[in-house]
């Protein structure tokens, strides 16, 4: 069938599906799950497609995490992307600045591109997150809706080591996910690595376990919640507090009283009563 076909395709993503729950793993750990231009295609490919995917299997969550010791050690400075940027600074290029910059420029979208997929995705996506959270790794987790990670994670804005500013999401989505913007100035501008503690204080993580098998405990039993609730309305929260987040209030107030509109007519609020009065389980539909 068509979407086991799209499950199966990614070289630099391992993806199952088990209890209305997809996982995503990064499978490069030779690379200690580094990112090259496949892995971040892969996840656009993967994400941009949820709701033609979703047609056909029923999926109520996802789950984002590493194969291996790392979650990722972020991009991989080997890829082709990676030397194919470097390689605009020779002296011998005949690209002069003007075209140069278009080049990056383009470039760059589309790694945003790919990681704004994620976001984009009506489906609510927890990160998984232990060991590495480097560069790429830490402008994908604000991403997903929610973090949690182990207390052996270790991340870090590292772009400014590399002498670049980080240019994919972090700096933008930790600021507007209510993002403690003095420290994400300090840790950006050193680019130094620090541990859950301080992911904590950033709002980067919302929760933390004592290790890798206390965090598949974690991630799983919020998943499987998360599960258990209408499909319909995870993506209306979703949509609207991200919306709320980039846009006044007014607006927001406006744009969930039209969903409601809507919302309110299915038939998840009459099972939903029903369920609370008898004491039972309501069983939603897929979307």
């Amino acid at each position: 069938m068509e979407q086991n076909n799209l499950l199966t395709s990614f070289k630099t993503l391992s993806v199952t599906i088990k209890n209305k729950i997809l996982v995503v793993e990064f499978n490069r750990t030779k690379s200690l799950n580094s990112m090259n231009e496949e892995v971040f295609q892969n996840l656009f490919d993967l994400f941009s497609n949820m709701t033609k995917l979703t047609k056909d299997e029923d999926i109520r969550v996802i789950i984002i995490r590493g194969q291996g010791k790392h979650f990722t050690s972020g991009l991989d400075l080997k890829s082709d992307f990676a030397m194919s940027l470097a390689s605009l600074n020779d002296p011998e290029s005949t690209l002069d600045v003007g075209r140069k910059a278009f080049y990056i420029y383009n470039s760059v979208h589309k790694l945003q591109d790919c990681l704004t997929a994620i976001e984009k995705c009506h489906i609510p996506v927890i990160a998984s997150v232990h060991g590495y959270c480097l560069g790429a790794g830490i402008n994908l987790i604000p991403c997903c809706d929610i973090a949690i990670c182990a207390k052996n994670a270790l991340f870090s804005v590292k772009e400014t080591t590399i002498g670049m500013v980080s240019d994919i999401g972090a700096l933008q989505r930790i600021t507007k996910n209510n993002g403690n913007v003095g420290l994400l100035k300090k840790l950006s501008l050193t680019g130094e690595m620090f541990g859950w503690e301080t992911a904590l204080k950033l709002g980067v993580v919302v929760d933390v376990a004592e290790d890798e098998v206390d965090l598949e405990k974690k991630v799983f039993a919020l998943a499987e919640q998360i599960a258990e609730k209408s499909p319909m309305v995870n993506w209306g929260i979703k949509r609207i507090i991200n919306f709320s987040r980039d846009n006044p209030i007014n607006e927001s107030l406006d744009m969930v009283a039209t969903m409601n509109s809507a919302f309110l007519q299915a038939r998840e609020v009459e099972d939903s009563v029903k369920a609370v009065l008898t004491k039972t389980k309501a069983i939603y539909p897929k979307l």
